[in-house]
């Protein structure tokens, strides 16, 4: 009987633990899925907070690349620029190619990249106060656009100057074949039947003289037609004494000015074109160094 009574009291005791443990543990188990929860979120939380930073510094990391590769094509350019300037002065007359650098990163930059988001990664990373930053900010995309301005301007010039080439090169060309040329082809057969020394050596040089404008003529050599045809002409035409074909050796002598006026013009604006481009080899390595001097990327340094 007494053994009874344990054995029913142990029953007891064992099935009140036995509930007592389910109760615990159903208690428990939310506290313990909410506290993962958050330990979760909180590891979320400094991850994405890690990937912002990463994020933030590959974006310093990759603006930085390309700030500093338009740093160099730019300096390339200003040299670019004075190699221009030398060529064209050289050979005033024949059209100079420009050597062009930079667009691409420049474009990447100001059309491609997120500006506000460098914004706040350049004051993220700063170490200056953000006042300072922002006015770095403004004076690093002020030198960025202002490059962007002063390349096209320089490309408008170089393109000017060989359409200005062209155009007046062609007008000379016309003068040459339209008007001295032809002139001087129908002055020389006036003496095709002249007996007299004098005559005939003028009939003579004048045949030389017009030899020089075909061989000039086959390679368009503007110069050597100037200098070699042209100007020959015109000492010819200043040598003839006679009063006889007066106004056909004044009409000639008309377009001969014509056509030198014509090559002096563009080899002028050629000689101007090259002055322009020494200005902007000048102006341009003068603002990369005082831009260099301001360190803009020191205080964003990681």
């Amino acid at each position: 009987m007494v053994m009874d009574i344990v054995f029913q009291f142990g029953e007891y005791e064992i099935t009140q633990t036995a509930s007592n443990s389910v109760g615990i543990v159903a208690f428990i188990s939310p506290l313990v899925a909410l506290g993962l929860y958050f330990l979760k979120k909180n590891h979320d939380s400094k991850k994405e907070k890690k990937d912002k930073v990463e994020k933030s510094n590959d974006l310093l990391s990759y603006f930085r690349v390309l700030y500093d590769q338009i740093l160099s094509e730019s300096q390339k350019q200003a040299d670019a620029y004075k190699e221009h300037s030398t060529n064209i002065k050289n050979k005033p007359s024949e059209f100079q190619i420009l050597r062009f650098f930079v667009v691409g990163d420049l474009n990447r930059i100001l059309e491609k990249l997120n500006h506000e988001q460098f914004f706040h990664s350049y004051i993220r990373n700063s170490k200056g106060t953000k006042e300072e930053s922002i006015n770095n900010i403004k004076s690093i995309f002020s030198f960025l656009d202002y490059l962007n301005v002063f390349f096209k301007m320089a490309l408008d010039s170089h393109i000017k100057y060989k359409d200005d080439l062209i155009d007046k090169k062609i007008e000379f060309a016309s003068i040459l074949n339209e008007k001295v040329f032809i002139a001087t082809v129908k002055f020389v057969t006036i003496f095709d039947n002249e007996t007299s020394d004098e005559l005939v050596k003028l009939r003579n040089q004048f045949r030389v003289v017009l030899e020089k404008f075909t061989d000039g003529s086959k390679n368009g050599d503007v110069d050597y037609l100037k200098n070699d045809f042209l100007e020959p002409l015109k000492d010819l035409l200043l040598s003839i004494s006679s009063n006889s074909h007066k106004s056909v050796i004044e009409n000639l002598q008309i377009d001969c000015m014509r056509a030198t006026w014509c090559y002096n013009e563009f080899t002028g604006q050629s000689l101007f074109i090259s002055e322009e481009f020494e200005k902007y080899s000048v102006e341009l390595h003068n603002k990369i160094n005082e831009f260099n001097s301001k360190e803009y990327f020191k205080s964003v340094e990681h």
